[in-house]
């Protein structure tokens, strides 16, 4: 009777880790969908933390090398949902993403190659300056203004409220662009934080056609990304097909909110958790 009582109670407790699991998984793929999207920074920022923060929580354990690679795998199903939803309201330069993909293809599949040299402890370290870095992106965000410069490539864009020049250096993009791979492939994230300053401040690019066509270069680094990452065994699948979804529908509820609302609360609240996902980060480091 009493091994009997012992196996139901094992299976309870498999039952319900597996539905936290599912819950935990469904809400985390969510919250990276919006913010991802809502900011342009890929939800890589939130999910290779939180893996790595709830690893072994329901009995499944992620190495760095892992979490990056299940990121980047949700991070390209958040980047394909924003990206259709910026392309019905003709948001994405989709000739100059091409142009940038060129150079961040070649770097995400750099960064990856990279990630297998990092150990535990430099990952959680390295992660944490980079959470701090994009604290401040986020901080001075708001404060770019366009400085037009000499430009090989000029956009012209019709808004309403009247027509919208831009345009990039290649030699400039190129180096930009191959930085916004290197650290998807690194890290797990979209790199966004670095994409979308530049082509507001250097650029001219108007905020929203930064953020639309970030978005869809990071769509086609983190492609390349899940392609390596796979080829060395370190994505879980299963994982992604539960985070998926979740980040699919909060990508386009980013994406709708993107285009409706000011995110300068959102940023804030944003930026807090930006510093405590760091400070988590730094203590596992040097633990």
């Amino acid at each position: 009777m009493t091994a009997c009582n012992d196996a139901a109670y094992d299976r309870r407790m498999r039952m319900g880790e597996g539905t936290m699991a599912l819950v935990l998984l469904l809400i985390l793929g969510v919250v990276a969908g919006v913010l991802g999207s809502l900011l342009g920074l890929g939800g890589g920022v939130v999910l290779v933390p939180a893996l790595l923060s709830l690893s072994g929580l329901w009995g499944e354990v992620f190495t760095p090398q892992e979490a990056v690679g299940t990121s980047l795998a949700v991070v390209a199903a958040t980047g394909l949902s924003s990206t259709l939803a910026y392309l019905r309201h003709g948001k994405v330069d989709v000739s100059s993403a091409l142009f940038f993909f060129l150079a961040s293809g070649p770097g995400a599949a750099v960064g990856v190659w990279a990630n297998r040299f990092l150990d535990g402890q430099r990952f959680f370290l390295l992660f944490g300056l980079l959470l701090v870095s994009l604290f401040f992106l986020l901080a001075v965000r708001d404060r770019i203004r366009p400085r037009p410069g000499r430009w090989t490539v000029v956009r012209t864009l019709k808004t309403p409220e009247g027509e919208v020049t831009y345009g990039y250096r290649r030699r400039v993009a190129l180096p930009v662009a191959f930085a916004v791979g290197f650290l998807s492939g690194l890290f797990g994230i979209g790199g966004g934080a670095l994409m979308v300053p530049v082509m507001i401040l250097a650029f001219a690019f108007p905020p929203h056609v930064a953020t639309a066509t970030s978005l869809l270069v990071i769509l086609l680094s983190s492609a390349i990304g899940t392609a390596v990452h796979t080829a060395y065994g370190h994505v879980h699948w299963h994982d992604v097909l539960i985070l998926a979804p979740g980040a699919w529908f909060g990508a386009k509820a980013g994406a709708r909110l993107a285009l409706r609302l000011s995110d300068a609360s959102l940023v804030f609240v944003f930026r807090l958790a930006l510093l405590a996902l760091a400070g988590r980060m730094f203590w596992e480091g040097l633990a």
